[in-house]
C-alpha cells in the first residue's frame, strides 16, 4: 500500500555544548540560533517554536552569524565534523541554504568567523596543522589557506578596525595575529598571502598560557581570556 503519512520534526531537546565553543547566538531579529546533532536550529523567543536547517550530513561543531545589512535576519555559517566536512551558509529567517563550501578542511571545521566588512568567512579545521582558510562566502571561492601549527585553536575573530585580512587565532599556548601581506610575501596558498605575528605575554608566562577566547573592543584592542584567569589586552 502507498504510504500516505510521514513523520514531521516538531521539537529538538538539547544543545551541543559539552565539546564545542560559542555555539549559541541571537540573530538580528532576536531569534535564538544554536545547534544539536546535525541540525541548525532557530527558536522564535515569543512562540518557542523551532525551525530547522538539515542540510548537514554529520554533526555541526561550529557556527557564526552575520547580520543582514538591509533585512531583519542574519546569515548563519555552520561547519560539521567528518572526513570531508562541509561549511553551509544559510538564512536564519527561512533556513534556506545559499552556499555550500567543500574541500577546505579535513576531519572537521572547529571555528568560523565573518569579517566586519561582510565579505569574508574564516574557518579553522581539525587537521594536524589546524589550518586556517579564508573564503568569499558569497561565491564559495577560497582566498587563502595557511597552517596555524600543531596547537588546537579555541578562538577565531576578525578585528573591526582593520577589516578583512586582519584576524586572530588563539588556543593552546598561542595567540596569533594574521594580516594580509602585499606582493609575494607572507605564508599560505591562494589569492591572498598572510603574515603572522605571535602575541607576547612576557618571559615568565611565555609558552605556559593558553588563550581560551578573544575579542576586540571599540578602539581595536585585542582582549584575551587566558587559562590562568587573566584578561590580557
Amino acid at each position: 500500500a502507498d504510504i500516505t503519512k510521514c513523520l514531521h520534526l516538531e521539537h529538538v531537546h538539547g544543545f551541543r555544548g559539552q565539546d564545542v565553543r560559542n555555539n549559541l547566538y541571537y540573530a538580528k531579529d532576536g531569534t535564538i540560533v544554536y545547534v544539536a546533532a546535525a541540525l541548525g536550529i532557530c527558536v522564535d523567543p515569543n512562540t518557542q517554536r523551532q525551525r530547522f536547517m538539515g542540510a548537514h550530513t554529520d554533526d555541526i561543531i561550529s557556527i557564526a552569524l552575520l547580520d543582514s545589512t538591509k533585512k531583519k535576519w542574519s546569515f548563519v555559517a555552520s561547519g560539521e565534523i567528518g572526513r570531508k566536512p562541509k561549511i553551509i551558509i544559510w538564512k536564519s529567517n527561512t533556513m534556506k541554504v545559499i552556499r555550500v563550501i567543500k574541500g577546505a578542511h579535513s576531519r572537521g571545521v572547529v571555528r568560523l568567523a565573518f569579517s566586519d566588512d561582510n565579505k569574508t568567512l574564516a574557518s579553522v579545521g581539525c587537521d594536524n596543522e589546524n589550518s586556517l582558510a579564508l573564503h568569499n562566502w558569497r561565491t564559495g571561492d577560497q582566498l587563502a589557506k595557511v597552517r596555524t601549527g600543531g596547537d588546537k585553536v579555541f578562538g577565531l575573530v576578525f578585528s573591526s578596525n582593520k577589516g578583512v585580512g586582519y584576524l586572530v587565532t588563539c588556543g593552546h599556548r598561542h595567540m596569533t595575529f594574521w594580516e594580509k601581506e602585499k606582493g609575494s610575501g607572507g605564508r599560505g596558498e591562494g589569492q591572498l598571502r598572510l603574515k603572522d605575528n605571535n602575541a607576547q605575554f612576557g618571559r615568565e608566562l611565555s609558552g605556559k598560557l593558553s588563550v581560551i577566547d578573544c575579542c576586540f573592543d571599540g578602539a581595536g584592542h585585542a582582549i584575551a581570556a587566558t587559562s590562568a584567569g587573566h584578561l590580557a589586552v
